[in-house]
């Protein structure tokens, strides 16, 4: 998985970092194993010999140094509470689309609209 996610990261941002050697930074210590034997691993290894074409250097960080990337897949959303509801207040939505229309023909900035298109 942590291979896939290096091909797919590399390729999208191919543009940007194939002209110049970069480094890869992981938490994942196989991935610096799989790096340096890619003939032996089938499906990954044909990912490791694509990689192979950019010049770049891995290099294993622990997870528990590396906070960024720690944090980022462990992120926990939780339910919005009932108190922060929503910023903006309508006080009457349309419920059809005649109500809309109506709407519509009492708004300024659409009459202006509708002036502007109804002259020759």
């Amino acid at each position: 998985m942590e291979c896939m996610a290096c091909t797919w990261a590399i390729d999208k941002f191919k543009e940007y970092i194939q002209v110049m050697p970069f480094h890869l930074y992981t938490d994942n210590g196989a991935l610096t194993w799989l790096f340096s034997h890619p003939k032996k691993l089938g499906k990954i290894g044909r990912m490791v010999l694509k990689l192979s074409t950019y010049k770049f250097t891995i290099h294993h960080v622990r997870g528990n140094i590396n906070l960024p990337a720690d944090c980022l897949s462990r992120v926990t959303f939780s339910e919005p509470s009932p108190e922060r509801g929503i910023s903006c207040f309508l006080n009457k939505v349309p419920l059809s689309f005649v109500d809309i229309r109506l709407h519509q023909k009492q708004d300024p900035f659409c009459l202006e609209i509708r002036n502007k298109f109804s002259k020759p």
